[in-house]
């Protein structure tokens, strides 16, 4: 994904609106994230260290900024809005602000980027082997694919920003799953119940500490790519 890091749409850099992305706006169905959950959110985490007679300025201004990066990142067609008629409107990223949440102003070079790709689909074939545990929610799911995409794809790049990789992930084992998410709705909020839901916590465990892959759940429309996993089949 190619990105102009100088650009400052609405006067915010991109790099502000990058971390605000990743911070605030889920990439998934499995977490929602509302407009006042975001500025409660984002107000928490400003007031941390701030003295008591700064708390209403504090929350005023971080409520002007939510919603100035909420408009600039759907301009930017980043993230969408999404209205559910259990949980109201809520936002979302897109394939492009999925993309763009985990994408960096540096580059690296094509050898790191395929040293954390390797291990990425190292991760996922070692997730489909195990066998299923609800102590351990994420094996209650398993990889179908991994298809690469972008600039890592195509041949005689010498280095990228990111490596984009569209995941399939499915529940292999139904009624374990539906174990899983009652146990959790009974005993969570509906936002931390989502957040624990296995896909989710099998995409957190295959990602962990690889900062060079951009990935996502849908590939953007038009573009086709190259699949580097699929389940059962041999792609060598």
């Amino acid at each position: 994904m190619k990105i102009d890091w100088n650009e400052k749409p609405d006067g915010i850099s991109m790099v502000e609106l990058r971390d605000f992305i990743r911070r605030a706006v889920s990439n998934n169905e499995f977490r929602i994230t509302r407009l006042e959950s975001i500025i409660f959110r984002e107000q928490r985490r400003a007031l941390r260290h701030a003295s008591s007679s700064d708390v209403l300025v504090i929350r005023q201004k971080i409520e002007k900024d939510c919603k100035q990066y909420l408009e600039t990142l759907l301009k930017l067609e980043y993230i969408e809005t999404i209205t559910d008629p259990k949980f109201g409107e809520h936002y979302m990223q897109t394939v492009a602000g999925a993309a763009f949440a985990m994408a960096s102003p540096k580059r690296f070079t094509r050898k790191a980027a395929q040293k954390q790709l390797d291990e990425f689909l190292r991760r996922c074939q070692e997730l489909n082997t195990q066998v299923p545990n609800i102590e351990n929610p994420e094996t209650i799911c398993q990889v179908d694919s991994v298809i690469v995409y972008g600039s890592f794809a195509a041949d005689g790049t010498t280095d990228v920003g990111d490596v984009d990789l569209c995941l399939t992930l499915s529940v292999r084992d139904t009624a374990m799953f539906q174990k899983h998410i009652r146990k959790a709705f009974h005993s969570l909020a509906v936002s931390d119940a989502l957040q624990r839901a296995p896909e989710n916590l099998a995409l957190k465990k295959l990602r962990k500490g690889l900062n060079i892959l951009s990935i996502g759940i849908n590939l953007p429309d038009g573009v086709s790519g190259k699949y580097l996993l699929k389940r059962n089949e041999d792609l060598s």
